[in-house]
């Protein structure tokens, strides 16, 4: 789950650079060995309709919006033949508030996303699907709500659909709450999961 930071400072932007496309070419490396989920905070607004602010005249210097973030963004789903599993099935709302205030009022971000490959986004996928997407917003105690998306896993493999859950917080406990979603999953699948 990576979690970047874009600052208002423009000379850590080649920090933030850097660190984007290391992950872009991780993610290319490990998909070429089976299906990657990513998720979490990556702290960019793919368009303009993914921040309240994203109309104002200078939306284009705001940190999660800049040219480098979006150009950057959309590398890395290209080199993962990734999608965002949001937008690419509808969901708008948003899963980052500076305040408490702005969340009352909905102004805010989506700067936290599911990339899928894009394969499991189609209605006829033989494969592993995503069925539903939805932001937790009614979590508490971070500036960021979870997302969750639900995978319905194919007949063969497991009889029951199961929940995956990406927060902000530590992922060892996800792993294990995984695993235990799906039943007899084989010891050596364990490990890699």
């Amino acid at each position: 789950v990576p979690q970047t930071y874009s600052s208002r400072f423009q000379d850590r932007n080649h920090v933030r650079n850097k660190f984007d496309k290391a992950l872009a070419a991780h993610i290319q490396s490990h998909g070429r060995r089976c299906p990657t989920i990513v998720g979490g905070d990556f702290n960019v607004a793919p368009t303009n309709d993914d921040h309240y602010l994203g109309k104002s005249a200078n939306a284009h210097c705001i940190p999660g919006m800049t040219k480098s973030e979006r150009d950057n963004w959309k590398h890395l789903c290209a080199m993962g033949e990734l999608k965002d599993a949001f937008s690419e099935l509808g969901a708008k709302e948003h899963t980052w508030y500076p305040t408490a205030s702005h969340k009352v009022s909905r102004n805010g971000a989506r700067l936290d996303h599911a990339l899928v490959p894009a394969a499991w986004l189609q209605q006829d996928c033989k494969d592993i699907q995503v069925s539903n997407v939805r932001v937790l917003s009614e979590c508490e105690g971070s500036d960021h709500s979870p997302i969750e998306i639900t995978l319905t896993l194919p007949q063969p493999l497991c009889e029951a659909t199961t929940s995956i859950v990406f927060r902000n917080d530590d992922p060892a406990l996800h792993k294990e709450a995984l695993i235990a979603d799906i039943p007899d999953i084989p010891d050596t699948s364990r490990e890699a999961i």
